[in-house]
């Protein structure tokens, strides 16, 4: 395919480029030379969980995927053209499209490189911040065996540039090496502090990234041995704890927030039932459906989450905001993982909370202080209960549960259900599958589409009603997955 950019940017000969530089990601200047000198400041934040540009301040809307991630391939680049070949690698037939989007967004800055491809022109000084981490880290490599403090100094400056995790909105060529490049960093430390003999440092530390990075094996066998070497082995349930229903569910949706624990019966489940990887996308993409419906058709603009489980692409405020933008979301968990990883990513944002709270105990949800400063319950609220409610037994009464979870909530207010049913599995695979939960932190009550459509007391069931969540107005045509139900309710 031909990348002809030479139109796409002309480039002032009076310009010149000038760094000014922001540890919160990338940041380059242009500086023209009018009689004004008006200087334009150019800021990507590259290094953490949400990638952001910034002109003089000011955020630039990238409405297109694409053009994000080449905007965030191009800044890690130092300048370096992409060609033709990898725009098709990574964009395909949109390769062109996603040029002129980027082009669109930085004019200044986004500039062709030769005839079919283009490049990010940083000016001669120009600051990426991934290339000073990786500065900071050679340098506390190189002297750590003369001198631990400088170090160690050194390893906590680099840490400093980062704000989370990688970008979950870019190219896994880019964010996968990024996040290699992070655990290293973390791991050196932690082993010098061992090395060092002070392991309730090593705790306090790796407890904290292992909260943000539950997936970072090394690490939490290095905790292992703290905890061990401080007089309290077996004592944390992060290093030694059983396989959890939310990392399972993240493994089976491709994500990285899982333990081995988690993926050795993730995969037991799945050579029970194949089916248990397609029925977490299904169910995920039958929440993002039902989320679009609440926030659009049908008009919600606060949203409470409840076993929200960890953090993923396409997340419920990403999807509510999307169709209104003003739209706030609570989201609700008991697992101190998924508490803690919610919160490092959502902590900074005045419209979307993550507090701890059991749907066992619903009046204490809503005493939550956050969630009653997001949300107003004498307006409609858009409540989703997927993939929750069979980790409750029949002696926890769940019914009468969602009830009191629900019993206030006003005309017009949507509730989304989904849940296990096993009716489409042969019974043997069903028992296998149910023994490894068993094993995990919670079990599994699967429930007859009857026994489900309970849940929705009260409440007048959305065409086409509780149906297999593939079959819940589906975007397009897939294959159906039986093994989970979902439905909608609306009060009226």
């Amino acid at each position: 395919m031909l990348h002809d950019l030479r139109g796409l940017c002309v480039w002032p000969d009076a310009v010149r480029g000038r760094v000014v530089k922001c540890v919160s990601g990338l940041t380059f200047s242009l500086i023209t030379s009018q009689a004004t000198e008006r200087v334009r400041v150019v800021r990507f934040r590259v290094l953490g969980e949400r990638f952001d540009v910034q002109v003089d301040g000011v955020s630039v809307e990238v409405r297109d995927p694409g053009a994000r991630d080449l905007l965030c391939v191009l800044a890690l680049r130092d300048g370096a053209r992409v060609d033709a070949a990898e725009l098709d690698a990574l964009f395909g037939e949109r390769a062109g499209a996603v040029v002129e989007a980027a082009g669109a967004a930085l004019p200044d800055a986004v500039r062709p490189a030769d005839r079919d491809g283009c490049r990010l022109d940083l000016g001669p000084d120009g600051y990426v911040d991934l290339h000073e981490f990786r500065d900071l880290a050679g340098r506390a490599r190189a002297v750590r065996s003369d001198d631990a403090s400088a170090s160690l100094a050194d390893y906590r400056a680099a840490l400093d540039l980062w704000t989370g995790r990688p970008p979950r909105d870019v190219p896994a060529s880019v964010r996968d090496p990024l996040l290699a490049e992070l655990r290293r960093v973390r791991e050196e430390i932690a082993d010098m502090q061992l090395a060092a003999a002070r392991p309730f440092a090593v705790i306090d530390d790796v407890r904290h990234w292992l909260a943000c990075d539950p997936g970072h094996d090394r690490l939490r066998a290095v905790l292992g041995k703290a905890l061990a070497r401080a007089g309290r082995p077996g004592s944390d349930a992060v290093a030694t704890g059983r396989a959890a229903p939310a990392r399972i569910y993240d493994y089976f949706l491709g994500g990285k927030d899982n333990y081995a624990v988690d993926r050795d019966a993730a995969r037991e489940i799945l050579a029970a039932v194949p089916a248990a990887a397609d029925a977490a996308r299904a169910n995920r993409a039958f929440v993002r459906r039902a989320v679009r419906y609440m926030a659009g058709e049908g008009g919600i603009g606060q949203f409470l989450d409840v076993g929200a489980g960890l953090p993923t692409r396409g997340n419920v405020h990403e999807i509510a905001r999307a169709e209104r933008p003003g739209a706030r979301v609570v989201y609700v968990d008991n697992d101190p993982v998924v508490l803690t990883h919610g919160r490092a990513i959502l902590e900074d944002s005045a419209h979307v909370a993550v507090v701890s709270g059991d749907l066992r105990d619903p009046d204490a949800i809503w005493r939550r202080r956050r969630l009653r400063e997001l949300i107003d319950p004498a307006e409609p609220v858009g409540v989703l209960l997927c993939g929750v409610l069979h980790f409750l037994s029949d002696a926890e009464d769940p019914f009468a549960l969602v009830e009191r979870l629900t019993a206030g909530l006003p005309p017009g207010s949507l509730v989304a259900v989904t849940h296990a049913w096993f009716g489409d599995l042969e019974p043997g695979a069903a028992d296998r599958a149910l023994a490894v939960y068993r094993r995990s932190t919670a079990e599994v009550r699967p429930r007859t589409p009857d026994e489900i459509a309970r849940f929705l007391t009260g409440f007048a069931p959305v065409e086409p009603g509780l149906v297999a969540v593939t079959d819940w107005r589906p975007d397009t045509a897939t294959d159906r997955v039986g093994c989970v139900l979902g439905a909608v309710g609306r009060r009226v």
